[in-house]
């Protein structure tokens, strides 16, 4: 590539075989010294390095997370989520503190509020994950308190 005029944009050649990422707009060039050969599935070029990847994501689900609550009622037995951003919501899960599995919902979707019963487990604390479409993983930890 001998020019690249992109205003306001970076353009990156990335390495697949070492993982790598090197600018070649604003003035810089990326440069390889390599053996002599044909390489096929190995160099990409792309818009985002990794690391800005990486950063985009966790701004993200910093959103996601502050923009999902989660209220355990114990009173009615019951986690309710409000979901106002409407993100879609392809799984729940919900474990006790060793790990195991105790609830799992699928295919929730755009509900904007909906909740999950509580009222069978025992006292305790749980961890809860909410899996979106994008890939997106919300958790939050309750405890849960069934006094009869």
């Amino acid at each position: 590539v001998e020019e690249v005029k992109m205003y306001n944009k970076k353009a990156y050649i990335f390495d697949s075989e070492e993982n790598t990422y090197q600018e070649f707009t604003n003035g810089k060039s990326a440069t390889y010294n390599l053996p002599a050969g044909t390489y096929e599935d190995r160099f990409y070029v792309v818009f985002k390095s990794n690391k800005e990847s990486l950063t985009q994501a966790k701004e993200v689900q910093g959103r996601a997370e502050e923009n999902v609550e989660f209220f355990q009622n114990n009173r009615l037995g019951v986690l309710e989520v409000s979901n106002p951003e409407g993100y879609d919501i392809d799984q729940a899960l919900v474990f006790d503190i060793s790990g195991k599995l105790v609830f799992e919902k699928a295919n929730i979707g755009k509900e904007k509020n909906f909740s999950f019963p509580t009222s069978n487990l025992s006292d305790g604390v749980y961890l809860v994950k909410l899996k979106t479409a994008d890939n997106i993983y919300i958790s939050y930890k309750t405890s849960v308190y069934n006094k009869n």
